[in-house]
């Protein structure tokens, strides 16, 4: 344009040169894109293993999985989340939770992305304990263009999936694996994991098939690789921190079947297609006080709070007993000086006592009790690490 040789791009176009009884008898080729089409996008989140043990100074947290979806950057959905797993031991946690997104697939539609977040929620600022993106074009765009009109869950494993990511670290991926994993129906950690999600109303192999719509769903599960960069970290250099894994489960839904199909968000009702049974490893209340205080507490700080108490013991005891031994090593000096008269078993004890007790000071005992008191001042601000 205004004479200008610069390139400005490509313009794809047809031409047809018609006589006027040809522009009659011919109809005009409808060169409108495709029509949308709506979808509901369902997202179940089962559980998590291998999650961040240093999260709380307890080795307990109180997990939470937070989801939202986006369209080329730009977010086309609600934040939501699970509920919360409170005080999650073993690095685990278990929700079976199930989120609904209205999805509306267009001929020029790109860059969906499904996030999915972890965090340990906490009195003053939840922590982020790793999260993930799940690429969803080339599933969304072959869904689209077959005008799929049956409900179908996602295979990111299936060799056309089309699934990838680009920043996939290598050392990352042959340390932990890969960052979408095939989930195994039948496996089970322990014993005591198999029990509960029985009791809970789980349903795997033979007995999936007796619900309707849960043998599909259990057959579509995969793992999916948590990670978190933590740049404040000299030592990482920004690398990307394992965080464990989440299993997922991902289906779309046309809009028409929506009715013909119910489930409700979460576990509420419908509780249907596929049933989502009570999660497993929850807190329980019992009546024995030690119990249910080492379930709040968690193994790590009860620990360090049996120290501390055994700690003070000792000082209470040494507090008591040392004007006692104080006065008996005064008095053998007495006669030992004055009288003449060897007591050499009071300042044994005086020597025995002063071993004991550095002896007392560089066990872990001590050591527990001053990093729990530390970390007591760390939190309530107090102090920071440095001046602690």
């Amino acid at each position: 344009t205004n004479g200008s040789t610069m390139h400005q791009g490509w313009i794809t176009m047809f031409v047809e040169l018609l006589t006027p009884e040809e522009s009659i008898a011919r109809e005009m080729v409808n060169i409108l894109p495709p029509p949308d089409q709506n979808f509901e996008l369902r997202m179940i989140c089962w559980e998590v293993k291998g999650a961040d043990p240093d999260l709380d100074y307890s080795g307990l947290a109180d997990l939470y999985v937070l989801t939202f979806l986006t369209e080329g950057g730009q977010d086309v959905s609600k934040r939501v989340r699970t509920d919360t797993h409170f005080r999650a031991s073993d690095q685990k946690a278990s929700w079976n939770w199930r989120f609904k997104f209205p999805v509306t697939l267009k001929h020029n539609s790109k860059a969906w992305r499904l996030h999915l977040q972890l965090w340990d929620m906490d009195i003053d600022f939840n922590d982020y304990a790793g999260g993930c993106e799940l690429r969803l074009d080339t599933w969304f765009k072959k869904t689209y263009k077959r005008k799929v009109t049956d409900s179908r869950y996602w295979d990111p494993l299936a060799p056309d999936s089309g699934f990838y990511n680009p920043s996939e670290d290598k050392a990352l991926e042959a340390k932990h694996g890969k960052l979408v994993q095939k989930h195994d129906q039948m496996a089970f950690d322990s014993l005591k994991d198999a029990s509960e999600s029985l009791l809970a109303g789980g349903t795997r192999g033979a007995l999936a098939a007796a619900v309707p719509g849960t043998a599909e769903a259990q057959a579509a599960k995969f793992w999916v690789r948590l990670s978190k960069t933590e740049k404040s970290d000299a030592s990482n250099q920004g690398e990307p921190k394992y965080c464990g894994h989440l299993l997922v489960s991902l289906q779309l839904v046309p809009e028409a079947m929506v009715e013909q199909v119910p489930a409700g968000t979460g576990r509420a009702e419908p509780n249907a297609n596929p049933f989502l049974p009570s999660p497993t490893g929850r807190l329980t209340f019992t009546l024995n006080p030690f119990k249910m205080l080492y379930r709040v507490l968690g193994p790590k700080l009860c620990g360090k709070l049996s120290g501390l108490m055994l700690a003070l013991g000792f000082l209470a005891i040494l507090y008591y007993m040392l004007p006692v031994l104080a006065g008996n090593a005064v008095t053998g000096v007495v006669q030992k000086t004055v009288l003449q008269v060897p007591q050499m078993g009071n300042i044994a004890s005086v020597v025995t006592i002063v071993l004991f007790l550095w002896m007392l000071w560089g066990c872990s005992v001590f050591k527990e009790a001053i990093d729990l008191a530390r970390w007591m001042l760390a939190r309530t601000g107090m102090c920071n690490g440095k001046s602690c």
